[in-house]
């Protein structure tokens, strides 16, 4: 099992390194204090933490969804304890988990058990609140830092925890019917031997010999054989779904590959970067902002393992969604994302996660291409207006386009489309049209460059 740990970062490293030395000190397992995997008695755990970084730790936490199969939330039994526990008990339901187990550290500092009692009733009162069993879960009572002193009375309520998690949390079974699909986390060059990457299996088995395909962040997609599988520094001939595993790929290059894109059986998944898809604005309370978003917006989206930018355009005559409500949505990425329908992902602003959503359809779009044959005007604070005849596809309001030519590359949100000096929300091939890209400075663009579906365009100055 993928067991989480979350909290603050000195409570989630203290209980990790208070659970490795008791395990030690029992004679359960020998491991090191620095060790990412461990054995109770009934099942084997890899510890899945988050970044050193604070500032970082709720985006980790979203696009590390993927890893974790339960969690055990770490909180200090003291009076501003509860706020911040919402805060994780938040991202546990954000990220998918079904059951947490709760670690209350520091009790010993605690001189009136009445405290412990009523912080870990108030906890149980609001776990209801964000999908987890307030009467069942477990909430252990102890401390990290006596246990790794190595007093027994707290290594007692550490091998109490382990316990738990063996008996209440629940080994999601892995789909093993469905095409193979590894979301990859990390990529690694092996001297001698060849590139690997890492990352946990999310469907599906893989074998051996078998041929995979690489998906999204490009506009192209290519075929490796794998040659190696290894689990836990153990080599094996398979792997399944849930699995934590790194493939060695005969023929790849460590540049091949990026964190986000996935692998999987060849032509089981595409990349795309339009989708309809059906979001909810978090409230305040429940973390997110207290303003409406407004249609056009452009946050970022978490996909399993990687995050990107796109514009959210809602239907016409929407111009805001406030908090706490539901709307439907055109999602244009500035990337292409492997992407199926009914998969879930997060809306975040400003560091901040503000909405969740799910894929409810695909687009499959032909590239537009627009070579730029005039410079109309730079509006101060809006952009550059430039001019040219669409040369293939449709362009639409609000897409974001990539302009590309004399070793520049960059790019836009279409913020105004004219044709034949009539405001339009969207142009097709063959149309004279003016654009106005966003933030686009006078010396940005030239003729001659191109606006193009970004990544469907790369400048070169040889050709056959």
């Amino acid at each position: 099992m993928n067991l989480g740990f979350l909290g603050a970062e000195s409570d989630r490293n203290a209980l990790v390194t208070a659970i490795l030395t008791t395990l030690n000190a029992r004679g359960i397992c020998s491991v090191s204090t620095s060790a990412k995997e461990f054995n109770t008695q009934n099942r084997h755990y890899a510890i899945i933490n988050t970044s050193n970084s604070r500032a970082d730790y709720i985006k980790n936490m979203i696009i590390g969804a993927a890893q974790m199969d339960g969690a055990i939330l770490v909180m200090q039994a003291q009076n501003s304890a509860l706020s911040q526990a919402r805060e994780y008990m938040l991202f546990a339901k954000q990220i998918g988990l079904k059951e947490i187990v709760v670690f209350i550290d520091k009790a010993d500092q605690v001189d009136d058990p009445e405290i412990l009692d009523l912080l870990e009733c108030e906890l149980r009162e609001q776990l209801p609140s964000y999908g987890f069993d307030g009467d069942n879960t477990p909430v252990i009572h102890g401390s990290s830092q006596r246990a790794i002193n190595g007093e027994s009375a707290y290594q007692d309520k550490i091998i109490e925890l382990l316990d738990a998690c063996d008996e209440y949390l629940q080994v999601p079974a892995g789909d093993l019917t469905k095409p193979f699909l590894l979301p990859i986390e990390d990529i690694f060059t092996i001297t001698g031997r060849g590139t690997v990457v890492t990352g946990r299996i999310e469907r599906g088995i893989i074998h051996l010999a078998d041929t995979v395909e690489r998906v999204g962040l490009s506009n192209t997609t290519e075929k490796y054989v794998v040659t190696g599988i290894e689990m836990f520094r153990k080599s094996v001939d398979e792997a399944r779904a849930g699995d934590n595993v790194g493939m060695l790929l005969r023929g790849a290059d460590k540049n091949d590959f990026k964190r986000g894109m996935v692998l999987a059986a060849p032509g089981s998944i595409k990349a795309y970067t339009d989708f309809y898809a059906d979001i909810y604005m978090l409230t305040s309370d429940e973390g997110g902002r207290a303003t409406p978003i407004t249609s056009g917006s452009r946050p970022q989206f978490y996909f399993r393992t990687t995050d990107v930018t796109g514009t959210m355009q809602f239907p016409r005559g929407v111009t805001t969604v406030t908090p706490g409500t539901t709307a439907s949505a055109t999602i244009q990425l500035i990337s292409p994302i492997a992407l199926e329908k009914d998969q879930r992902f997060a809306i975040r602003v400003g560091g901040r996660t503000i909405g969740m959503g799910i894929v409810k359809q695909l687009i499959l779009r032909r590239p537009y291409l627009i070579p730029i044959s005039g410079i109309v005007a730079t509006v101060t604070g809006r952009g550059t207006i430039v001019s040219g005849k669409v040369e293939q596809g449709t362009l639409n309001l609000l897409d974001m386009s990539e302009c590309v030519g004399f070793g520049k590359t960059a790019n836009y949100a279409v913020t105004s489309i004219s044709v034949s000096d009539k405001n339009r929300e969207s142009a097709k091939e063959g149309d004279d049209v003016s654009i106005l890209l966003r933030g686009a400075g006078k010396d940005d663009v030239v003729i001659g460059m191109v606006v193009a579906t970004p990544g469907t365009v790369k400048e070169g100055k040889e050709f056959d």
